[in-house]
């Protein structure tokens, strides 16, 4: 009789606390970063409903996981094409002023050559183009 019972009890143990060892495994998985598992949430039992909100939680973690990498790519994207669009009037910019330093010009020349490009460049800078013209011609 008490072997009777006590297979009884190890069976009834044994099935309330599988949910349990099957929440405890889930939790192992989603600490790795696996979020597809789904633990049972079978019935009206506290354990169901833990393991339903489990199950929720999980696929909440999934999606803010997947918006976070698809805003991180877009940043990424963005950074990218700001630095292309800053490095392609750079270098324009950089390849004119080491013209203007290589190649020996007379004064006029000189003149003539910063003139319009400083006109052009500097006025969104919100500085006047007059002082600016001193501090290039002290360049030059």
């Amino acid at each position: 009789m008490i072997v009777v019972m006590g297979i009884i009890l190890y069976l009834s143990l044994r099935k309330i606390t599988a949910p349990l060892i099957s929440l405890r495994e889930a939790t192992l998985l989603v600490s790795e970063g696996i979020y597809d598992f789904k633990v049972p949430s079978e019935g009206n039992t506290e354990l169901a409903q833990v393991g339903a909100t489990f199950n929720f939680m999980t696929g909440k973690i999934k999606e803010q996981i997947e918006s976070l990498s698809n805003i991180n790519r877009t940043q990424k994207q963005l950074i990218g094409s700001l630095a292309h669009e800053l490095k392609t009037p750079m270098t324009a910019i950089i390849g004119y002023a080491d013209t203007l330093l290589t190649v020996r010009l007379t004064p006029e020349r000189q003149e003539k050559a910063y003139q319009p490009e400083a006109r052009r460049i500097l006025p969104v800078r919100k500085q006047p183009v007059t002082d600016n013209e001193r501090h290039v011609k002290a360049f030059l």
